[in-house]
Parts: C-alpha cells; structure tokens; sequence
C-alpha cells in the first residue's frame, strides 16, 4: 500500500462511456494503483479510449495521476510506466481480523493506503460476542484516528477463525474456537455497527486463511501469482485456493481445510476425529509438544527466536513438522498444479530454515512436473488477514469477488 494526496472530486464530464468508465472505477478499487496499459488489459478495451476516460476522471478528481510506479511493481525495461489510483476522498474500508486472542483492526482507504491500525486483547477463548462488541468499537474509533466521516465508510470486512459456510453465513462447529459455532458474522456485527454509527454498513465475512491469502495477493508475497496455494500455519493449520486468479472457496465456503489432510491413518488423534492430520504434526501446539524434553516452558517465540539464531539444534528439531507439511504441500501440488505455494502465519515466522523443509518434503511427495513450484514466505506478518479482509470490501463491490491480480 502506498500513501497518496486528498482532493474533492468534481461532477463527471459529458460524454464519457458509463459502462467502462463504472468498470475503471471498480477495477481500481479492487486493485489499487494500475498503468493505462494495465487498465486496458484488464478491461479488454482499447488503451486509447482508456486513456480518454482516464483523463477524463483525472481532471473530475475521480482519480490522482501518480507518476511512474513504485520500484518492484513493474520490469526494469523500457520506459516507467505512470499509474494512475481512485482519489482517496471516494471512501474507506475497514478489515477486522478475529486471532484467538485479540482482534486486529485496519482502515485503508480505496487508493489501497493503510491509515490506521489498532490491536485489542480479548483474552484466551473469548466470546463471540465480545469480540463482536470490540469490532464495532474498533470501526468506530478508526474512522475517528483517521479522520474520515463514516459516510466514506464503504464496508466492513470479517476475518474469522475456523470453517465458514458461507452458504448460511455462519461460523460451523469447531473446537479451536467453541464459542462462535453458529453465530451468523455478518448480521450480528450489522446490528453493532448500526448501533454505533449513523447508517448501516455492508459487512463481508469470510475465513482467516482466505482472506489472508487475498491480502498476499494483493500486497504481499502472491502479488502476480495466478495459481496459487496459500498455508496459515497457526495453532490450526488453514489454507486457501486461488486458480485462474479467483478464490476457490468451494460449494459452501470450507475450501482450504488444508489442516486436516490426513498423511498417516495410523497417525495422531485429531480434534476433529480423523488420524494423522497436518495439523497433529505441524499446527503450533503439536510442535511445541514434540520439543518438550528440550526445556520447560517453552513458547512459539523462543522457538522462533532460536531457530532464527541459526542454532543447529532447534533448527533440526523443525524437520518432522516441516517435511510433513512438505508431504502435503506436495499431495496438494498434484491435485491443483499450482505456480505459487506461499507459507504464513506464526510458524512462518521461523523463516528459511522451515521453508527448507518443506521443500524437501515437497519434493518427496510430488510428481517431478510439480516439484519445482515457487515457494514462498508471507510478507505481510500479523495483519495479512485484515489486510485480506480490506481487500476482500474493495473488490466486492455488489460483484463476485476475484483475484485476477497482475
């Protein structure tokens, strides 16, 4: 995300086509800051009627020109390519990112500039409601720290933990997070928001991993990747599907359930019934158990810490996690065929020596065409599911929601 100046927009002028001139707007909304170039491409018009209109809106104030792009957003060659983004004064978005003790809280606004960011702690295990309650209060205080009238406000986005069926709309039974089984996300933050604030607000709800993964794509370590697989390693193991450059969220929205791929029948109990899931072996409370006769007490962040310390020992004690998400990383190689693996949550926080891992194990269990998939760690750290969840208002905008990035 990039910063950029606040100017009023003024009325359309005549003449401009409302049908490419509605999907400028709303390609840039979803996207953020594009070429002329990038524009036609994407809209399958002619770069000279998209220049047309794009000088059209510059001189409405519907748009800001930018100049050429920022460094790394495109090839070195040729002459730099000037971009143009949606004036920030056309609206915000606010994503709130449900973690299993805290809520993070981010506004952006439709030029894809971040300004403001909050983190609340809830607690261990903490209600539905309650964390309901503190997002209404965190959308509001935002817009107050930011200094943007909740007219602006375009919508609000949800991460949440644990399986969605996004065919009701609720939260689905799960052990890692009991009190939100059946809680319908949507209309119960609805209801807070138009409590606190002057008229209601559209509220998108979806998991933690996916919208994690659109933040990536967007912003982070997936920027370009058409087919790609998405793993939050956490203390549950979530993943997300891109092909074609749209999210797959499946029938009812549990695409992505990458945790509880089974790899050993004889393995582990799961919490969810099953043996040998990833999750027995790679979710954060497993790891932790496994290295228990190496100290007591032991946390992710000394972990963490150590193996990034270059320390032989803790490094090798990240194998067996890390070559069994290799091994299903490589099952879910042959069954999507993917161009991009990208690796977040906290267990990503260890870095290359995990990353090794898995691609050894990767290459174990894959076939020869898939062993070379890039593989990549997220970018974006903590806020890469409110992040996502920003993403996610922005390219709705009353139409399915895709991820044809660049």
């Amino acid at each position: 995300m990039t910063s950029g100046a606040t100017v009023t927009p003024r009325g359309p002028a005549g003449g401009a086509r409302p049908d490419t001139r509605r999907r400028i707007i709303g390609l840039l909304r979803a996207r953020g800051p594009m070429s002329r170039a990038e524009l036609a491409t994407g809209l399958g018009v002619a770069k000279s009627t998209v220049s047309t209109l794009v000088g059209r809106l510059v001189e409405e104030g519907v748009l800001l020109d930018q100049g050429p792009a920022p460094s790394g957003r495109h090839p070195a060659r040729g002459r730099p390519r000037s971009t143009v983004t949606l004036n920030p004064a056309m609206g915000t978005a606010v994503g709130l990112d449900f973690g299993f003790r805290h809520l993070r809280a981010v506004i952006a606004d439709v030029s894809h500039t971040t300004l403001a960011q909050t983190v609340v702690d809830l607690g261990v295990d903490y209600h539905a409601a309650e964390g309901l309650d503190a997002a209404a209060e965190a959308t509001a205080t935002l817009l107050e720290t930011a200094g943007r009238p909740v007219s602006g406000l375009l919508g609000v986005g949800a991460a949440v933990i644990g399986p969605m069926d996004l065919s009701r709309g609720v939260v689905t039974r799960s052990s890692m997070v009991p009190r939100w089984d059946g809680v319908a996300v949507a209309g119960e933050l609805g209801d807070r928001l138009a409590a606190r604030l002057p008229h209601p607000v559209p509220v998108t709800v979806d998991n933690d991993a996916t919208c994690a993964a659109y933040g990536e794509l967007l912003w982070g370590a997936a920027q370009g990747a058409r087919e790609l697989l998405y793993l939050k390693l956490h203390s549950g193991i979530g993943g997300a599907v891109i092909s074609g450059g749209e999210l797959r969220r499946g029938a009812r929205g549990a695409a992505g359930e990458f945790g509880h791929l089974s790899l050993d029948p004889a393995g582990p109990l799961c919490r969810c019934g099953s043996r040998g899931c990833l999750e027995t072996y790679a979710g954060i409370p497993a790891v932790l158990a496994s290295l228990a006769p190496m100290g007591p007490d032991l946390t992710i962040a000394t972990l963490i810490e150590r193996v990034r310390s270059g320390d032989p020992v803790w490094i090798r004690a990240l194998a067996e996690p890390g070559r069994r998400i290799g091994q299903a990383a490589g099952m879910l190689c042959n069954a999507f065929n993917p161009d991009r693996i990208v690796i977040g949550g906290r267990l990503a926080d260890a870095g290359r020596p995990l990353l090794d891992e898995i691609a050894a194990g990767l290459r174990g269990f894959s076939l020869p065409l898939n062993a070379g998939v890039r593989l990549d760690l997220g970018t974006l750290g903590p806020a890469a599911s409110a992040l996502g969840a920003v993403g996610l208002v922005l390219a709705t905008d009353g139409r399915p929601v895709t991820a044809n990035h660049r």
